[in-house]
Formats: C-alpha cells, structure tokens, sequence
C-alpha cells in the first residue's frame, strides 16, 4: 500500500489529539472499495437496491445528498413493500392450500365409506329367487339407469351427514350424500389445481427478484415451479 503523507515547515510540529490520528491518507482502489461493500451486503438487500438501480455506497451518501437519499430510500423502501406484500400473499394461498387439502382428503375418505357400503349391503347382491321372480311379476326394462356409487343399493337409505361449515347432523337419502359430497370434491379439485398454480406464480417471482437467491437459485426455483408431470 502506498501512503501519501502531509508535508510541514521547518520548525512547526503536527498537533496530535486522541481523536484525530495523523494525517496519512491511504491510496485506494474506489472500485475495490465499492466490491467489498457490495460483497459484505446480504444478498436480499443487494437484489432489492438492483432492481431500485441503486449501489450500497449510495446509502452512505454525504449531508449535501441527502435529497438524492430520500429519493433512493423511498425507492428501496418501496421495493420491500412490494416484496413483503407478495410474500404475505404467498404464504396466505399456502394456509388456504392446506386447509383445501385438508377438506379433501375428509371428502375423499366419507366418500370411500359410502361406496364400500354401497358393495357389501345385502341389497346390492340381490338373490337368484329374487331375480327370478321380478322376471315373473314384471317385464324388465330395455335400458335401465344405474348411479355409479349406488349401484343395486337402495338410494332412499337414510344416511347422516355433517354439511361442511356447520355443526348439523341430518339423516339424507345414500343417493342425495355421495351426490353433495361429490360435486364438493369436484369444487375442491378445482380450487386446488388454482391455488397451486397461484402459488407458483408467487414463488416465481419472489425468486426473480433476488430474494432467496441465498437459499436456492432462481433458475433453480423455476425448474422445479415450470415442472410438468406429463408424457410427451
């Protein structure tokens, strides 16, 4: 390092106080200074003051800036309030996601308990003398409409059922229970598959600006957020 020193008169001494050491100024790099700078700031700052098009020295600017420092601190503050809100809105759609999840899953299982008992009642396996005798007493339909969960159960069976949302418990027709069950997982699929997709689009651009380049890289993030599970 090379150092520049000041130069007295002959006869006159330097006044030396504790506060002020002597005044010997070190040469250096401006540019190596503001890499430093740069390579000490966290990463999220670093990424919010680019996309501002500021520098960290910028907010270490001198009293007669001080204008031109308001402006850049209104930029960066603005920046992490856009930041923030997109981040809060993330992590609501997540909360929603889980609960959509939850209420599916419930769905899901009620529905596999009415179809198994749909299979296993005694009148969906009816016997060979009943059929032989609805031969007998009437003639059978050309085309007969059969629900698919149903099946050769009677639909009229009484079944409780909790309506999602409350504390009710009714007694409603088999048929008329897997029918609101299903048209609920129906709506439910749909939330979900929307839910997800929004939460990618959050997720993608939180990563495009910076943010979590110290966690995982932005390309990296919109490999797996672009990723589609379908054969070509």
């Amino acid at each position: 390092m090379c150092l520049q020193s000041k130069t007295l008169p002959e006869g006159k001494k330097e006044k030396r106080s504790l506060f002020y050491p002597p005044k010997v100024y070190p040469k250096h790099n401006q540019k190596q200074s503001k890499d430093n700078i740069r390579r000490q700031a966290p990463p999220a700052l670093i990424s919010a003051l680019d996309n501002a098009g500021l520098h960290p020295c910028d907010l270490r600017s001198p009293p007669y800036f001080r204008l031109k420092m308001d402006d850049t601190m209104k930029k960066f503050q603005g920046k992490l309030i856009e930041i923030e809100t997109e981040a809060e809105e993330l992590l609501l759609a997540r909360h929603q996601l889980v609960e959509n999840d939850r209420l599916r899953n419930g769905n899901r299982e009620a529905l596999t308990a009415l179809r198994k008992r749909a299979r296993t009642t005694k009148t969906s396996v009816p016997s060979p003398f009943e059929l032989l005798m609805k031969e007998v007493d009437q003639s059978k339909p050309l085309v007969k409409e059969i629900c698919a969960t149903c099946g050769n159960h009677d639909s009229n069976d009484k079944t409780w059922m909790m309506f999602p949302g409350t504390d009710i418990f009714a007694r409603v027709p088999f048929h008329a229970a897997h029918t609101i069950l299903e048209k609920d997982q129906t709506k439910l699929d749909f939330d979900v598959k929307k839910l997800q997709s929004y939460v990618k689009e959050k997720s993608l651009f939180i990563s495009e600006q910076g943010v979590l380049a110290d966690k995982i890289g932005p390309g990296v993030l919109k490999s797996l957020v672009t990723l589609q599970d379908k054969p070509r």
